[in-house]
């Protein structure tokens, strides 16, 4: 690919070089024959006016700068009567030279001479000029010059070097910047691919810079660095959660095959039996509902990391304080029954939250069992909804018994259980759950003391954005 790429740009930036150098040079050729010409019109007219002397020391002295501009220029003349005799001539200049006299002749004629040929640095030969010696209606003679192209062509070939040099500096220019230019897009494309086979090959952590390159492969390495992240994450979730349910199912199990050993080796006590048989019974109980937490959080991680790879997954959206007030109608029951009292703030926030009914009442379903289980009789359990900045934070509070300050940061870990609470039937991953399902959505769980006693649970999601934006 960086081949082809060098090869594009390198004959991209010699057509437009070419394209720029040839006029140039055929105007500076175009110039320097104009220039060429003018100069030799002008020393010819010098030559005309010292001819106007037809006296004999008129006709030596022309004789005599005639041989000295030979001598300097190296270029031939020759000078003519009225008749076209001969009267003197210096250097390649003769009438016996075609050229020469049939410019002559034009000359007397009073013919206007054909523009030179366009001067090129491979040019030689002679250009041959003229002019008439007298005014347009009585001519005396002429002087004809028969110019050697080769120092103009030197010249010539002098400015073509420099608009050559030129060419080839424009040309160093562009592989410098192709080369550049081929490196900078290349290099984060070859990052990205030593990563990819890295990740292939079972390498965990796999990271690209990112720091090179347009913006699009930027992006593409930040999206790439987002699905290593969470690749990780899933391959650690996964790691915790056999080794978090091989421990807690551990428990359940051996109890149950005690109770089924029990029962097997007495089998003559019917009583015993069927107390074996609802110990066993509870055991499976417990299995179950640990089975159930293991699905829910498993869920949970599966949508964390699918909403981590999916940059372009359809947005979510639901009214905060519908599904919460719909919730806390669905629980008000059993909070009778254990003398809670649970009641939502009617002058909450009405907004619109980025996540789903079915999830945020998953979160709020746990947080109000913790509260109806763990807050004790009598306990009172206030609901709310504010908005905060950029987020909506959904606040529960009682003052019930709470959790000690060392608790407070455990209480989200997976089949974690409360000293004070561990008597009590559940498996420790409610609040897990929750705060899964909400880190997955951007958002956050966060416990803190109830002053002057209870505890406070605070979820914050971020507010859906408004449509069509």
């Amino acid at each position: 690919m960086r081949s082809r790429l060098l090869a594009a740009v390198l004959v991209l930036a010699l057509v437009v070089s070419t394209a720029l150098a040839v006029p140039l040079a055929l105007m500076i050729a175009s110039a320097r024959t104009a220039s060429f010409a003018a100069q030799r019109q002008h020393d010819l007219a010098w030559f005309v006016t010292l001819a106007l002397d037809h006296s004999p020391g008129g006709i030596r002295r022309v004789t005599t700068e005639m041989a000295r501009y030979t001598a300097v220029y190296g270029d031939g003349l020759v000078l003519v009567d009225s008749r076209g005799d001969q009267l003197a001539a210096t250097g390649s200049g003769s009438l016996t030279r075609p050229a020469i006299a049939a410019a002559a002749a034009n000359a007397l004629r009073s013919q206007q001479i054909a523009a030179p040929p366009l001067l090129l640095p491979w040019s030689r030969g002679t250009v041959v000029f003229a002019l008439p010696v007298g005014g347009p209606t009585t001519v005396s003679g002429a002087v004809v010059l028969d110019a050697n192209v080769r120092l103009a062509a030197a010249d010539l070939a002098v400015s073509w070097g420099v608009v050559g040099a030129g060419l080839a500096a424009v040309a160093l220019s562009f592989a410098l910047l192709a080369l550049g230019l081929t490196r900078w897009l290349l290099q984060p494309l070859r990052e990205l691919q030593a990563a990819t086979q890295a990740l292939a090959a079972g390498t965990g952590d796999v990271r690209v810079a990112g720091r090179s390159g347009p913006p699009e492969i930027r992006e593409l390495g930040a999206r790439f660095n987002g699905l290593c992240e969470a690749l990780a994450q899933a391959a650690q979730q996964q790691r915790d959660l056999v080794a978090d349910a091989s421990h807690q199912l551990r428990n359940p199990m051996a109890a149950l095959r005690l109770r089924l050993d029990a029962a097997a080796t007495d089998p003559g006590s019917i009583r015993k039996n069927r107390l074996a048989l609802g110990a066993a019974a509870t055991e499976l109980s417990r299995l179950e509902q640990l089975l159930d937490g293991l699905l829910q959080l498993a869920r949970a991680d599966s949508f964390a990391v699918g909403t981590a790879t999916s940059a372009q997954a359809a947005e979510i959206r639901c009214t905060g304080w519908w599904v919460l007030s719909e919730r806390v109608d669905a629980w008000r029951p059993t909070a009778c029954r254990s003398q809670i009292t649970l009641c939502a703030d009617e002058n909450s926030w009405s907004g619109e939250v980025a996540i789903s009914e079915l999830d945020l009442g998953q979160m709020l379903d746990v947080f109000l069992d913790n509260a109806i289980r763990y807050a004790g009789r009598s306990a009172e359990v206030r609901t709310s909804i504010q908005r905060h900045g950029s987020t909506g934070r959904f606040v529960l509070c009682d003052n019930g018994t709470g959790l000690p300050a060392n608790e407070l940061a455990a209480a989200t870990r997976r089949f974690w259980r409360s000293a004070r609470t561990s008597a009590q039937p559940g498996s420790g991953l409610g609040l897990a759950i929750a705060d899964q399902l909400a880190r997955a959505h951007h958002g956050r769980v966060s416990l803190r003391h109830t002053d002057p006693a209870g505890l406070t649970v605070v979820l914050e999601l971020p507010i859906a954005r408004a449509q069509g934006k």
